[in-house]
């Protein structure tokens, strides 16, 4: 597929080494909500003279089982040589019949370009917006990390004599001592790097089978070579419950990916609602993608109601990955402004479509306030 390419060249530009990003804008509102993450990238590239190169690909859901996806087998491995960062909106048409190949299509991504690290930075930007009461921004600022290659995803999984009487399903979990270790290993890196103190695991041990407790166990053999790092283990009920009581209590949590998204999902309601997360899947020091979770769009919506904060602090994210600190805190700094001044679209309770927030963050960014 050739891809439609938005830009290649800024004037002004500062001499770094060209990067060039992979946009997969997605169904419905990851339509409208990457077009504005793609227009408050385009403002920083203005005031930077960073000199990227950005190609969008029209891979979306088929609007039923039958059709196929339209990733070129040959794809992948162009993203791989070719590209720095994929950026993917949200995914997942309500008028399909079949909404699996839309997570499909991020699955094959994840697995085939090994971005075993699920990346979810939760972080309260203004506090009226927390459903916790008496909760401030000091209170709420932990980061998930989650394991992605292996368990659930690994989809050993099938039915017999489907649609009878007598259908049989089966579903089995695959975990692997270095998968473990390497998302243990990526997330105590990240602690002791990132000044934080306090890593805490989640996970369930069953009390018949144990078949959590290689989680607890490479926990403490790797935490060996992290020693001003405070361990923790938790199950996932106890932590889940305790975000809801105590945020201020986590700085980094680790688990298998049958948790990280419900512990996502719990953070995004913390820090303001869905349409504020953002999230990334990587594979550190090579390329990653960047997306807003949850990544998918099971309802119907439109630009007066999409908000597009999540596509745009993932935009920053993406940033961040690629050494672009100023860009990043500029992006930062800017979607923080707009939840100050109420500048929000109406599942915040604003007045705002996507395109005008959007703007409003493109022109805070091109007023050069930070």
């Amino acid at each position: 597929m050739t891809p439609k390419r938005q830009i290649t060249r800024v004037p002004g530009k500062r001499e770094t080494a060209m990067r060039r990003i992979a946009i997969i804008p997605g169904d419905g509102i990851g339509r409208d909500i990457t077009a504005e993450a793609v227009k408050v990238l385009q403002a920083v590239l203005e005031r930077s003279g960073l000199e990227m190169v950005l190609d969008q690909f029209a891979f979306n859901t088929p609007k039923s089982p039958t059709d196929s996806i339209g990733l070129p087998a040959d794809q992948i491995e162009t993203f791989r040589r070719e590209y720095d960062a994929i950026f993917v909106g949200a995914l997942g048409d309500p008028q399909s019949s079949d909404r699996h190949p839309a997570s499909d299509l991020v699955l094959k991504l994840i697995t085939q370009l090994d971005l075993y690290v699920f990346y979810r930075p939760v972080k309260l930007l203004e506090e009226r917006f927390c459903p916790l009461k008496d909760k401030r921004p000091e209170h709420i600022d932990f980061v998930l990390f989650g394991e992605t290659s292996e368990g659930d995803l690994t989809r050993i999984a099938g039915s017999f004599k489907r649609g009878t009487g007598e259908e049989i399903c089966y579903s089995q979990s695959l975990v692997t001592r270095r998968g473990v270790e390497r998302i243990i290993r990526h997330a105590l890196e990240y602690t002791r790097t990132h000044g934080r103190k306090k890593l805490a695991l989640a996970c369930k041990p069953n009390a018949i089978f144990r078949d959590d407790d290689i989680w607890e166990r490479t926990l403490q053999e790797v935490g060996m070579d992290y020693p001003g790092v405070e361990k923790s283990s938790l199950t996932v009920r106890s932590l889940g419950a305790q975000l809801l009581r105590c945020p201020e209590n986590f700085e980094v949590i680790v688990t298998g990916n049958i948790y990280s998204h419900l512990l996502s999902d719990i953070g995004a309601q913390l820090q303001g609602g869905m349409g504020l997360a953002a999230s990334a899947y990587l594979n550190p020091g090579k390329i990653s993608l960047f997306t807003p979770a949850p990544g998918a769009n099971l309802k119907p919506a439109g630009p007066s109601i999409a908000n597009p904060l999540g596509a745009i602090s993932s935009i920053a994210m993406m940033l961040e990955a690629l050494g672009f600190e100023q860009e990043t805190r500029w992006i930062n700094q800017a979607v923080k402004y707009t939840l100050e001044t109420n500048n929000v679209t109406r599942d915040m309770s604003g007045r705002l479509t996507a395109a005008q927030v959007g703007d409003f963050v493109a022109n805070q960014i091109r007023k050069g306030t930070w």
